[in-house]
């Protein structure tokens, strides 16, 4: 077992806080840990740090921060392989296949106690992220070269939903004098969740498609509204298409009219709208011109367009947006325009193209980079791109499991990783199955599944019980802020697949009951109380809008609030 005690006080004096604190303490965490392992005296740290850190003006905060890890605590080199403090690993994915199988054997980490999993550097980021709770003070790491079980994710995620889903709320009830009135009846209702639980509502395709014609009876289109009220009743947050493909399939002829209609509908069912994407080498119309620098101005007025009608100043304002999806996914796969531009100029100028095309769309608080991989290239650019000035609001991940379920651990662990740079995480697609789980191939620039792809009885049942353990699991982690169900139905999900709530008929399956016992009953609050005899009601709520109403009959007030910090007040006067 090893293990790096640092004293905190001592590591984030802010005398050492200089450059990228993600950056800037990441590598001192790795650099103070490499040279204790190779053990080298605290006083050889100055050169080292120069050795291996690249950019210039980092150099000396890195060296102080190491000297202040090895000067406080102490580490202690392991008997074999593992992965280093402060940098939780996190396996690649096979290439486009979205199935979740990992290449090579799961890194050797464990925590005794996951909630000492967090790094001293994610602590120090994710204290920079708006509107994000603290993370535990333990400042103890083990590892012990397994991974955490099942069991043991789901044990720390419970602890972290209460400790971060959470809020004390406080009620004071006077009348118009200030005295306080006690004995009196206060109903705390929750309108909804400050978490954002979304879905892609991709199956709203179907009701372009009815647009101007009448569907015969019995067909998907006939249960369109009963498909809306479903998606009501659970989610809070919605991703609505961007694919340059669909959305201009003829220059000059957008969805705009379309997408303005499903975000309209979104919005007055209560949920927060997301786009996706703005720029991807896949989904591209076959009117692109070979010629980069036309492609380049097309796509710029293409995004200067949807700004226009989409961007924080619109009447339909985005609250999220996909600038980029999938930057690092190997485009020299495909052939298109897009897909060659990208693998000429590398992902580093691909993404910092795409998020200046980007720039009127508020991208420090709107911007989210997506991707499937969660490997080292992805992190690295994520990075770069954040130290030049260019700010997100989350790192997107992506968990299309049609190859197999992952285990529990790898959600948690990339969650944590990702947070070290200092923003929130979204799991931007989790796709789980209830049918067989299948190998993808990549044909004609289109994967595909082969053979038909059912959902079956087995299948539906273990379906809701994986999707109950992720849900928790990234629900209790203190750095997520989103998580997206991929797709919402069979009857038009991505590649076919069983992946859906609901059927290919539209009807529910296991997991949407289970869905929403979890989310509207289990993690929710809907409280009667009354105020003791010095005129305070206090109860613990999950985060999120409600409505309080104080009194009875004709002597009742009601206000609206919103707790969002870890102890809120709310006073009522009757």
């Amino acid at each position: 077992m090893a293990y790096l005690r640092v004293r905190e006080s001592e590591l984030f004096s802010p005398s050492r806080r200089t450059g990228t604190p993600a950056t800037t303490f990441s590598i001192a965490i790795l650099l103070a840990s490499s040279l204790a392992t190779r053990r080298e005296a605290p006083s050889d740290t100055e050169a080292v740090c120069r050795e291996k850190v690249a950019h210039p003006a980092r150099r000396h905060s890195t060296a102080a921060a190491a000297q202040a890890v090895l000067a406080s605590g102490f580490i202690r080199a392991p008997s074999k392989k593992r992965v280093l403090p402060g940098r939780v690993a996190s396996p690649r994915l096979n290439r486009r296949s979205h199935s979740g199988n990992l290449q090579g054997k799961p890194p050797s980490l464990s925590f005794r106690t996951l909630g000492r999993q967090h790094s001293i550097a994610h602590k120090a980021a994710h204290a920079t992220i708006p509107g994000r709770p603290p993370f535990h003070k333990e400042e103890l790491m083990e590892t012990d070269g397994s991974t955490p079980s099942r069991d043991e994710v789901l044990a720390e995620a419970r602890r972290g939903i209460e400790r971060y889903r959470k809020a004390d709320l406080e009620v004071r009830v006077s009348d118009p004098g200030g005295r306080p009135c006690c004995g009196i009846p206060v109903s705390v209702r929750m309108v909804r969740h400050e978490f954002l639980f979304g879905c892609a509502l991709f199956d709203a395709l179907a009701d372009r498609e009815a647009e101007g014609r009448k569907p015969a009876d019995g067909t998907l289109l006939c249960r369109w509204e009963e498909f809306r009220t479903l998606a009501r009743d659970l989610f809070n947050f919605a991703t609505i298409p961007f694919y340059w493909k669909t959305y201009e399939p003829e220059k000059g002829r957008t969805a705009a009219g379309f997408v303005c209609r499903l975000y309209d509908w979104c919005v007055s069912s209560g949920m927060t709208v997301k786009g996706h994407p703005l720029v991807w080498h896949e989904a591209v119309p076959a009117w692109l011109p070979q010629d980069e620098t036309q492609l380049l101005r097309l796509m710029k007025e293409r995004l200067e367009r949807i700004v226009r009608d989409f961007g924080p100043h619109s009447s339909h304002p985005l609250a999220f947006v996909d600038f980029i999806n999938e930057p690092t996914a190997a485009p020299q796969h495909f052939t298109n325009p897009v897909a060659r531009w990208m693998q000429r100029v590398g992902p580093d100028e691909a993404i910092s193209t795409a998020y200046d095309f980007c720039r009127d769309f508020d991208l420090p608080s709107r911007g989210i980079i997506n991707h499937y991989i969660h490997d080292d290239e992805f992190f690295s650019a994520v990075r770069r791109l954040i130290d030049s000035g260019r700010k997100v609001a989350a790192v997107g991940l992506q968990s299309h499991q049609h190859g197999g379920t992952r285990p529990l651990w790898i959600f948690w662990e990339a969650s944590t990783r990702f947070a070290s740079l200092g923003v929130a995480v979204h799991w931007t697609e989790n796709s789980v199955l209830s049918g067989a789980h299948k190998k993808l191939r990549l044909v004609n620039e289109q994967l595909e599944a082969p053979g038909s792809w059912p959902s079956t009885p087995e299948g539906e049942h273990r379906q809701a019980q994986e999707l109950v353990d992720q849900y928790t699991t990234l629900f209790g982690h203190p750095a997520v802020a989103a998580l997206t169900q991929w797709n919402f139905s069979d009857a038009r999900s991505w590649l076919g697949a069983p992946s859906g709530l609901l059927d290919r008929n539209l009807t529910p399956k296991p997991a949407y009951a289970a869905l929403v016992r979890l989310i509207r009953k289990q993690w929710w609050t809907d409280a009667q109380s009354a105020t003791d005899a010095t005129g305070v009601c206090r109860l613990r709520v999950f985060r999120g809008d409600y409505e309080i109403t104080a009194g009875s009959g004709d002597n009742r007030r009601s206000v609206q609030t919103q707790v969002r910090q870890p102890s809120v007040s709310v006073r009522i006067v009757l």
